[in-house]
């Protein structure tokens, strides 16, 4: 273990946490700085030592103006975090513990650039060579870098096709705004955002609660202003309310002063989007050449995030993709009560009663009472009428009731998603007391080609892949055949292709009820590398255990 130096350990480890998210992304390992390799010849005076020197330079830089939200919690947590750490026996459980978690980290470091080798392989039966960059893009998308996927595709084939153009470059425009300037700016909005219980700002646009739309809307911007100003002068004297003057300083300076400012720095958002989601879409339009729907949504969804408006971020979209000669398949137009956009106006109510219904959906979505809060936020609306800051507000919290409402709860399993069990790891249990009733209509899935031919060999289960299919799900039921993927009375399990041919099928755990019924589905990765599972079995999906 080398000696403790404050400015390698600022650089090499609080830089690279704060980085990857925080201290959630991180173990005690690594934030007290104690080679894991080491953790058993190492002595429990030595591991003393080297806490005690971390909590003193944590404690020195509880106001450091970066990494301050990081210290404060890390300091908070420090007794439970350093406790498995300071004797031999408990240091060497938590090695152990903390080795398993590294290795399954670096595991899905590896699948969104697996899945696409396998995708091209069974497209084109090799890598070819105009695809080979962006699987440099795909790696880095999951943490890689360019020599670890060189090395991963080294057991590859490389076709050599006639595609081999150039990558597109974008072009830098001129602007009036310097870069040490946005940068003081991404980190008062970071820092701003850190200290907030709300979605991250982004952009001067962000923290006005605007978009993009309202980049020439000089009125709407100044009275934005106004309104946090006065917020701001009824905060108490500290760091937040400086916050907020200085970047009320930069809206004024940028956004209200002249019109090639605001342009310079309507650019940069833009060049800032960009640099987010090309590599996102050069993944998704790698094997087949189109946008799907689904993935078009998802980056309509994150580009809103990052405070563009709809129009600029479908054009910046269509733009992206058509320099991969990729085609756009525009998804549907949302439902009208998730955006506030596709409503026609209502007549405003008094600032009151908006703000009153925006605070019991607010109250609803803390309790998790989804459809509650989906109700406030629609009187909310209808009492804000076009107010443009109401309704950015309102949407945040409609965005949110939405985004859980998808995701899975206790009472409906979720099929697989990033990191699923091996195929061995199949298990049945009992229904649970909150088990759905028969009724419960399945969740909708993407178009998938169904499998076929199921049947089940001894502790193996057989099936038919369709083609362009190299993932499955394994769903397993004791008392009746699972009625669809997400059926919440079965188990599941994903299997890809590669892993079916090693083993010669899927092998069926000793665990599986074997008067029980099994079902396969068909899979497809959407662009954020989540599994997507099909909506219903094919007709010869089933068969018994």
């Amino acid at each position: 273990m080398q000696p403790f130096t404050p400015n390698d350990y600022r650089k090499r480890v609080l830089a690279a946490v704060e980085r990857r998210g925080g201290a959630d992304s991180s173990d005690s390992f690594e934030l007290y700085d104690i080679p894991l390799e080491e953790s058993d010849s190492l002595t429990d005076d030595e591991v003393n030592t080297r806490i005690d020197e971390v909590w003193g330079f944590w404690q020195r830089h509880r106001d450091h103006p970066k990494y301050r939200v990081l210290v404060e919690r890390l300091v908070a947590e420090h007794p439970h975090r350093s406790a498995p750490l300071r004797q031999r026996d408990s240091r060497s459980a938590e090695a152990r513990t903390v080795s398993d978690a590294r290795q399954q980290r670096d595991q899905g470091r590896y699948e969104l650039l697996d899945n696409a080798i396998e995708r091209l392989m069974d497209r084109y039966g090799g890598i070819p060579t105009s695809k080979r960059a962006g699987l440099d893009e795909i790696g880095a998308m999951g943490g890689l870098t360019a020599d670890e996927v060189t090395v991963r595709l080294r057991r590859y084939r490389i076709i050599d096709d006639a595609d081999t153009a150039p990558e597109p470059e974008m072009a830098s425009p001129t602007t009036s705004l310097s870069d040490q300037r946005l940068i003081q700016i991404t980190e008062l909005l970071a820092e701003f955002s850190r200290r907030r219980d709300a979605p991250p700002v982004h952009t001067l646009l962000g923290f006005l609660r605007l978009d993009t739309d309202a980049i020439t809307d000089r009125d709407t911007i100044s009275r934005s202003a106004a309104i946090l100003r006065e917020q701001a002068r009824a905060l108490p004297a500290g760091r937040m309310r400086a916050l907020v003057d200085e970047l009320l300083i930069h809206v004024e300076s940028i956004l209200l002063e002249a019109p090639a400012t605001a342009d310079a720095y309507l650019r940069s958002i833009l060049d800032g989007v960009d640099a987010a989601l090309r590599p996102q879409i050069r993944a998704a339009v790698l094997v087949e050449d189109r946008l799907h729907p689904s993935d078009h949504q998802y980056l309509l969804e994150q580009a809103r995030d990052l405070d563009l408006s709809t129009r600029d971020a479908r054009a910046l979209i269509t733009r992206i993709a058509a320099e991969y000669g990729a085609t756009v398949e525009n998804p549907p137009p949302p439902p009208a009560q998730t955006r506030a956009t596709q409503t026609p106006p209502a007549a405003a109510g008094s600032p009151g009663e908006w703000q009153a219904a925006l605070r019991s959906a607010r109250k609803a979505l803390r309790s998790d009472r989804l459809d509650a809060a989906r109700d406030h936020c629609a009187r909310a609306r209808a009492a804000a009428g076009d107010d443009p800051v109401a309704r950015r507000q309102i949407d945040a919290v409609a965005d949110e009731a939405e985004r859980r409402s998808a995701a899975p709860t206790p009472a409906q399993p979720a099929t697989p998603t990033q990191t699923p069990a091996p195929a061995r790891q199949v298990t049945t249990a009992p229904p649970t007391p909150t088990t759905p009733t028969a009724t419960t209509p399945p969740p909708a899935g993407p178009d998938l080609p169904p499998i076929t031919g199921v049947t089940v060999s001894g502790d193996r289960l057989l099936f038919t892949w369709p083609a362009g299919v190299t993932e499955a799900v394994v769903v397993i039921r004791s008392d009746a055949p699972p009625e669809y993927p997400a059926d919440p009375r079965a188990t599941s399990t994903k299997v890809t292709n590669t892993r079916y041919e090693i083993d010669g099928g899927v092998v069926l755990p000793h665990s599986a009820a074997r008067q029980g019924h099994v079902a396969v589905a068909s899979c497809r990765r959407d662009i954020r590398g989540r599994l997507e599972v099909a909506g219903s079995f094919g007709p010869q999906a089933h068969a018994p255990l």
